[in-house]
Formats: structure tokens, sequence, C-alpha cells
């Protein structure tokens, strides 16, 4: 199946900024809404395998985070609880009511925050490998874990996640 074409959604970040990111996203499939949330260092596009199994039985999400992929970055750097206020926008901006969210990595904390400060937003949540240790939550603990971790990854599965960074066009709103 292959995911379509070009839009972009809003995320609000923060709710003491008002400034308006872009959010880059891919989605594939018809049915109920799921969307799939990345880890740090990647981008949505790292989940489009999963995406492209999910479009059988729903509509498979793939946003890019602020400040990965095809996404704007943000003029400061964004904790966990600023990516999640921006995911929270961009559901809002895309119109999804309560989808379910698959997490990976930091994806995890990213969501299980959006969970504690909007629960009305959140369906089911699948937490895919969540970083759970508080020593490990830096951005240098976890580009480290990512390629420590990525040894341990199908070989395909991490080219994969290369190329596809590098090719097609991203939904954009």
């Amino acid at each position: 199946m292959r995911v379509t074409a070009k839009e972009r959604a809003a995320g609000r970040l923060g709710e003491d900024r008002l400034r308006i990111v872009q959010v880059a996203y891919e989605v594939a499939g018809e049915g109920p809404p799921v969307v799939l949330v990345h880890g740090y260092g990647v981008s949505g596009r790292y989940m489009l395998p999963l995406a492209e199994i999910l479009a059988s039985s729903c509509t498979a999400f793939a946003p890019d985070l602020p400040g990965h992929g095809q996404s704007e970055a943000a003029a400061t750097p964004l904790g966990v609880g600023d990516l999640a206020d921006a995911l929270g926008g961009w559901l809002d901006a895309v119109g999804l009511e309560r989808p379910a969210l698959v997490a990976n990595s930091m994806g995890c904390q990213i969501v299980t925050e959006l969970a504690v400060r909007r629960p009305e937003r959140v369906g089911s949540m699948v937490l895919v490998g969540p970083t759970i240790d508080p020593a490990r939550r830096s951005a240098r603990h976890q580009i480290f874990g990512a390629f420590r971790d990525s040894a341990h990854e199908p070989a395909l599965l991490v080219a994969l996640a290369g190329l596809r960074e590098h090719d097609g066009e991203r939904r954009e709103r």
C-alpha cells in the first residue's frame, strides 16, 4: 500500500507559547484512526512499515514530531511536555478524536504526557520500548541508546528507516 500525499497540520507548543509549528505526516488506509509516534532521532518514516501493515484495517497516521523529519523545528529546544502539547495540537488540527496511539521509545513518554495533560484526546495506547530510566532521558543518552539498540534491529529495518528519510512526499499541515 502506498502512503499518500501532502498536507500540513499546526501543532501548538505549550500552554504559554502561541507559536504554531508545521507538522508533516503520512497517512494510509481507511478505518479507525491509529497514530504512530516515533522516538527521538528518527521521524515518522520509521513507523511506515507498521503503517502499511495497519492500513488494511485502519487509518494509520505517522507524523514527524516538531524538529524531526520534515516537520518544522521550534526556535528553542523542546522537552517532552512541549512535544506532547504539539502532538495534541496536531490531533486537533487534523480532527482526530481519541485515536489509538502506538508509540516507540521516547514517543512513549510523549503520548503518556499527552494522556496526563489531555486525557480526553487520547484513546488506547500501545507503548513499545518506552524509555523509563530517568538517567537516559537526555538527548545525548537517547542518541547513544538509538545507536546501541540499532545493532539489535534487523539490518533491513534500519536501512528502510534511513531510506525512507530521503524519498517520497510527506503530508504536511
